[in-house]
């Protein structure tokens, strides 16, 4: 079951590195750095316990956009533990439809090493 799972990560981080590379020309330098990159990213998504194809790929795009740290930020922190019953995906898709473009900007320039912000030359 172990060598299934494995073999189904691995054809999912397959199918988002191609459609984030297509997405978002220019974002990946270099492939090795990318390929481990966006391994990492999945392995957090699944570690905050997202399942969902969708919120996999959204959780993934933010890591890789805005940083790993995007979690803690006082914008997104309070809306991904509570309502504790709620299943991760639905806390994350709730944060997800709650926040604003503006507001993921405010993220990204929040995290953005200091004079390095995220001025929408890059996702």
């Amino acid at each position: 079951m172990a060598a299934l799972r494995a073999a189904v990560d691995e054809d999912f981080l397959r199918e988002f590195r191609a459609s984030f590379a297509a997405q978002f020309t220019g974002f990946v330098d270099d492939p090795a750095t990318f390929d481990e990159r966006s391994r990492s990213a999945f392995e957090r998504a699944r570690q905050f316990g997202l399942s969902r194809r969708k919120a996999l790929y959204a959780y993934m795009q933010l890591d890789l956009i805005v940083g790993s740290e995007f979690i803690l930020h006082p914008l997104v922190a309070p809306g991904l533990s509570r309502p504790k019953c709620l299943p991760p995906d639905e806390r994350f898709d709730r944060v997800l439809k709650r926040l604003s473009p503006a507001d993921w900007q405010g993220v990204a320039d929040d995290l953005a090493p200091d004079g390095d912000s995220q001025d929408g030359s890059r996702p």
